[in-house]
C-alpha cells in the first residue's frame, strides 16, 4: 500500500517484521497487513490480533485525520496498547 508518510524529527527507522501494520491510504482506505478492511470491521480485525503484537501504524499525510482516529479507538476498544505510529525521517 502506498502511504506517503508524514515526516518527524524523533522519527526512527524501525525493523517491521514479526509485526502488524495498519496502513490508511490517501483516501483513507484501511488496510491490515495489505488487505483492505471496512470501517465497521476494524475492530473485529483487531480483536484477532494478539495484544502482545506491536501494531506499526501508517497514515498517509495527507488522509483524513477522522480515519486515523477510528483506528485509534477501535485500538483502545480491544484493549490492545502495543502499538507505534509510523513517520519519515525529517532533517529540519
Amino acid at each position: 500500500i502506498k502511504v506517503d508518510l508524514p515526516k518527524a524529527q524523533s522519527a526512527t527507522n524501525s525493523d517491521e517484521s514479526a509485526r502488524v501494520i495498519i496502513a490508511i491510504d490517501k483516501n483513507s482506505n484501511i488496510f491490515i497487513d495489505d488487505k483492505l478492511v471496512l470501517e465497521n470491521e476494524i475492530a473485529y480485525k483487531i480483536s484477532n490480533i494478539s495484544p502482545e503484537t506491536l501494531i506499526i501504524l501508517r497514515s498517509d499525510k495527507s488522509s483524513k485525520f477522522e480515519s486515523f482516529i477510528k483506528v485509534i479507538d477501535a485500538l483502545k476498544s480491544q484493549n490492545h496498547e502495543k502499538f507505534a505510529i509510523s513517520a519519515k525521517v525529517s532533517n529540519e
